[in-house]
């Protein structure tokens, strides 16, 4: 009898766990909000204002990027102009003065006349040490998607094994 009773408890612990790992992966984990790593200022210019410019992470509690997190580089376009805009980034991953990863960010974001709208690029930081995120901003006529001004900035991230 105490085998079996003993069989029983494992069998409803394994039922437990698996209950547990399947609800915190397929629930909690992708509803919990990220991290934040850094949040810093975007260079002043003539067409918009840059809201809520941040660096996420999904993954890591504590404000640290890891190499191969999943990071989010956030920021809210605030329309300064009574012309609708079109957005085109482009961010840069550099590490040891090397560009390592270019990714291109949106293509064509509209920002509608003295309105706002966030954009959200997807990125990893896949070396330990300090890292440069360099966006570039590419402010068009959303008209004729003719270039009105590129507007750069860099932000440089610590990246740590934990």
């Amino acid at each position: 009898m105490g085998f079996r009773r003993f069989l029983f408890l494992i069998i409803v612990y394994s039922v437990l766990i698996t209950a547990f790992v399947t609800f915190y992966y397929a629930y909690f984990l992708p509803n919990f909000p990220p991290n934040l790593v850094t949040r810093f200022h975007f260079i002043e210019n003539e067409w918009f204002n840059a809201e809520n410019v941040r660096i996420l992470d999904n993954f890591r509690l504590g404000g640290v990027a890891t190499p191969n997190d999943e990071l989010i580089y956030e920021i809210t376009y605030q329309n300064k102009k009574n012309e609708t805009l079109a957005i085109s980034s482009q961010l840069t991953v550099i590490f040891g003065g090397k560009e390592v990863k270019k990714i291109n960010g949106s293509n064509g974001l509209v920002v509608p006349p003295l309105s706002s709208n966030t954009e959200k690029v997807f990125f990893q930081a896949e070396h330990q040490g300090e890292n440069q995120i360099r966006l570039t901003v590419n402010i068009m006529n959303a008209t004729d998607s003719t270039v009105i001004q590129s507007v750069p900035t860099v932000i440089n991230i610590e990246v740590v094994i934990i």
